[in-house]
Order: C-alpha cells, then sequence, then structure tokens
C-alpha cells in the first residue's frame, strides 16, 4: 500500500512538473512573438515621420487676380494643372530648359526685399478677400519638403509663381527654404507671364465658376 502511494506522489509531482514547464514555455513563446510587433510598430512610427518629410503635401493654395485673393484648403491637387505643372518647374527651372535659363536663379534672398512675396503673407483668414495692391500669382502652402537621397530633387516650404509687375511679360518661380522662412530662391520665367495668367484664370474659373 505504502509502494502505491509513493508511485502515485511520484507520478503526481512528474505530471505538475511536466505542466508548469510547459506553461512557461507558452508565455516565453508569447512575450518573444509580442515584442517584434511592438519593435516593428516603432519603426513604422518612425518610418512615417521620416517619409512624410520626403513626400510633397499641399494644404493650401492661395491666388490673386487683380485685387482679388481666394484661399483654397486642398487635400488632393492630382486634378489641378497648374499645381502640377509648378512642381514641374521646380524641377526644370533650376537646371535650365523650356526657355528658362538656370543662370538667374538668385539664392536666399531675404523676403523683405521681395514685394509681392510679402505682400502673399498678409493672409485675412477668409476665402475671399480685396486687397490694396494689384499683383497675379499663385502661391501653393505644403509641409516642410525634404527629398531623401538620391531623389533627384530640391527642398522647400512654400512655392510661388508670380508675374513680374515690371514686365508682365515675364514671371518667376519662387522656393521658400525650409530651414529658415524668411529666404528665398528666385528664378525668372521669360515669357511666363501669359500662361501664368491664363491658368489662373482658369484654376479660379474650375473653383468659383467667374
Amino acid at each position: 500500500m505504502k509502494k502505491n502511494m509513493a508511485v502515485a506522489y511520484s507520478v503526481f509531482f512528474l505530471l505538475l512538473i511536466i505542466i508548469l514547464d510547459t506553461a512557461c514555455g507558452t508565455t516565453n513563446d508569447e512575450i518573444n512573438q509580442t515584442n517584434p510587433n511592438t519593435v516593428s510598430d516603432t519603426s513604422s512610427a518612425e518610418s512615417a515621420v521620416t517619409y512624410s518629410e520626403e513626400q510633397r503635401i499641399l494644404y493650401k493654395i492661395v491666388i490673386q487676380r487683380g485685387k482679388e485673393r481666394f484661399s483654397f484648403e486642398e487635400k488632393d491637387s492630382n486634378y489641378c494643372t497648374l499645381v502640377s505643372d509648378v512642381e514641374n518647374l521646380l524641377i526644370i527651372a533650376p537646371r535650365g530648359g523650356a526657355g528658362i535659363d538656370s543662370s538667374t536663379l538668385e539664392k536666399n534672398v531675404d523676403v523683405k526685399d521681395i514685394d509681392i512675396i510679402r505682400e502673399s503673407e498678409k493672409d485675412s483668414g477668409n476665402k475671399v478677400a480685396v486687397v490694396e495692391n494689384e499683383g497675379v500669382w499663385i502661391r501653393l502652402y505644403y509641409n516642410p519638403y525634404r527629398p531623401g537621397q538620391g531623389m533627384n530633387d530640391f527642398k522647400h516650404k512654400d512655392v510661388m509663381v508670380y508675374i513680374d509687375p515690371n514686365d508682365i511679360t515675364n514671371a518667376y518661380l519662387a522656393r521658400q527654404n525650409p530651414d529658415d522662412l524668411s529666404k528665398w530662391d528666385l528664378i525668372l520665367l521669360p515669357g511666363y507671364g501669359p500662361w501664368l495668367q491664363k491658368e489662373i484664370d482658369m484654376l479660379l474659373r474650375l473653383k468659383t465658376g467667374f
């Protein structure tokens, strides 16, 4: 009888050890499976922050025609030809081509020396406003854009194209330095004045009906 009891206790303890060992193994496996996901999620979040600056993200368009100024919140501007054309000019103009002389590029011009850009920063907060000074321009408001390594592009914050008030046959392309918002790079767009006027007229007709 005592011998049978001893055997029974031995079997019981053996089973208990096996069960506890299995439970611990399962817990460790679950921890090992959870940790990679946590690290992956953290890495994904960090990648998302980095990736956002490598994408050109437009959030607002402001246009002035004469003394009328129009402001549009913009999440998706793929349908807007003028925006696409301006973004193409950002790549083409500094390299020359399309009638543009890359030697006319002026870097880090202070905004206080560019009247039309300084005027564009006077935001009334209204979607439509009448302003004091005339001008024809479009300003595209972007999140800070810094192209990734190997991308054939230039960093910028906002971008403007405006008709030269001293010669309406010409226009200027201006890109804002994302590291110093008071500085802009300018390049002459010879003969682009009438093109800009026409494109702004078309865009306003599309968005406002007049």
